[in-house]
């Protein structure tokens, strides 16, 4: 260093590396001093530091690692970056002995670390997996989207990690460091936490119960929407089942995993209805079997051998017109039990039977499914201006019915002009209906 010289001529002489202050002293430059100039020998013990990085599977990490060191020593802050890098190894040379922050950066950690050279000289940094295996109620893996996270505050930034599922139930969180974590499962409004401690040395296992149940309410139906009481309900997932049996409503209630399931029906041994479904959350299914219900059959055997013994009754009294009119009542009264309209369809290739069918007591729409695995069906919405109009047909054929018969009664008691008023009445009533339902 050149600076002017005379007798008033002094000078602070401050010696810094990397950083560091480690020498500053008080100086004169004398006229003597530019024939002999000052020298200063300065001693000082330095240190190289390695560090070698391997990821949890004991290799060279694949993803970027930055490291770096700082001190609060240094008189001018300055970021010391590796000397070399090699292999997973970053080496630093010729570092002043002091007290350094070691700052890690890699993914979404931001780690820093207390150390002083002098004492350490090589640091090893191993990272290590924590699988997870979560069982549901059942001590089956959960089948829902689960939300799994870890997060920690050990570390100088907040770190929230997400997960790989190598497997059903079954996640993986690679390359942790060190240090105690928060594990979070959601769902829906479901939660579970766990405190985890990463120990140096050892990759971590554990085995957490996701315990969220939800309501399935399963209502078990026959061909016209009637509810079934006492059918055997089975719901089935990966060979594990669960049985129920419906009440006086059709009505059996589960508390269950979510997840998706295979629900078989059951009258005495006969299966009537199977099918997969889905419960995600709280939920209701109406099922149509393709158990239909006894009455409408007994109701139609019965009107037909009624219309037998009257048909021969007719023909010996020579009555055709009161035939006629018995006749009209029980068409009457078979529109009421049976479809007013009906639509199939076969798919050979796939092998699927739809059939569809509207009532008009009660008035609803029902539809059957059936396949190799499904034999399924539900309760389709109507429109309800078209509703608004059928609920008052059944009313109007029973009027109608009521006043066929009460002609009859009249033409036994001679009364032929009422007996024609009420015929007359009976087929306008009729009329309307069948134009109403038509239109």
């Amino acid at each position: 260093l050149i600076a002017p010289c005379g007798l008033f001529n002094s000078y602070t002489m401050n010696i810094s590396y990397k950083g560091f202050l480690i020498s500053s002293e008080r100086i004169r430059f004398g006229r003597i001093r530019q024939i002999l100039p000052i020298r200063k020998i300065l001693n000082i013990d330095v240190y190289d530091l390695d560090i070698n990085v391997k990821d949890s599977s004991g290799k060279t990490p694949s993803f970027d690692v930055d490291i770096s060191l700082t001190s609060s020593e240094m008189d001018d802050l300055t970021i010391l970056k590796p000397d070399n890098i090699s292999d997973g190894k970053y080496r630093f040379y010729f570092l002043y002995p002091a007290n350094y922050n070691l700052h890690i950066k890699f993914n979404s950690f931001e780690i820093e670390e207390l150390l002083q050279i002098s004492e350490i000289k090589n640091i090893d940094i191993d990272l290590y997996d924590l699988s997870v295996v979560l069982k549901d109620k059942w001590d089956l893996p959960p089948n829902a989207p689960l939300d799994i996270s870890l997060r920690s505050l050990d570390f100088k930034r907040n770190v929230v990690l997400s997960q790989n599922e190598v497997e059903p139930g079954v996640f993986l969180f690679s390359n942790l460091y060190p240090g105690n974590y928060n594990l979070e499962v959601h769902y829906k409004e479901f939660s579970i936490e766990k405190q985890i401690e990463i120990l140096s040395g050892e990759d971590k296992s554990i085995t957490m119960e996701f315990s969220a149940l939800f309501n399935l309410t399963t209502i078990v139906l026959d061909t016209r929407g009637n509810p079934i009481n006492g059918a055997n309900v089975i719901l089935i997932r990966e060979n594990q089942e669960i049985k129920g049996t419906t009440n006086d409503k059709g009505k059996v209630k589960f508390s269950i995993p979510p997840g998706n399931y295979y629900i078989d029906m059951f009258i005495d041994d006969e299966e009537i209805a199977s099918r997969k479904i889905s419960v995600p959350y709280e939920k209701t299914y109406s099922i149509v079997t393709k158990s239909g219900p006894i009455l409408p059959y007994i109701v139609i055997i019965i009107i037909i051998i009624s219309l037998i013994f009257i048909a021969i009754y007719s023909y010996k009294k020579r009555l055709p017109l009161f035939f006629l009119k018995i006749l009209a009542v029980s068409l009457a009264v078979i529109a009421l039990i049976t479809p007013w309209w009906e639509l199939s369809n076969h798919d050979s290739d796939s092998l699927i039977s739809t059939s569809t069918d509207i009532y008009i007591m009660p008035t609803e729409m029902i539809t059957l499914t059936s396949n190799v695995n499904v034999t399924a069906g539900g309760i389709l919405p109507l429109n309800k201006d078209f509703t608004s109009v059928t609920d008052h047909l059944p009313t109007l054929i029973v009027i109608g019915i009521l006043l066929f018969i009460g002609s009859i009664v009249l033409d036994r008691f001679k009364k032929k002009k009422l007996s024609f008023l009420v015929i007359f009445a009976t087929s306008v009533i009729l009329f309307a209906s069948t134009i109403v339902f038509i239109v």
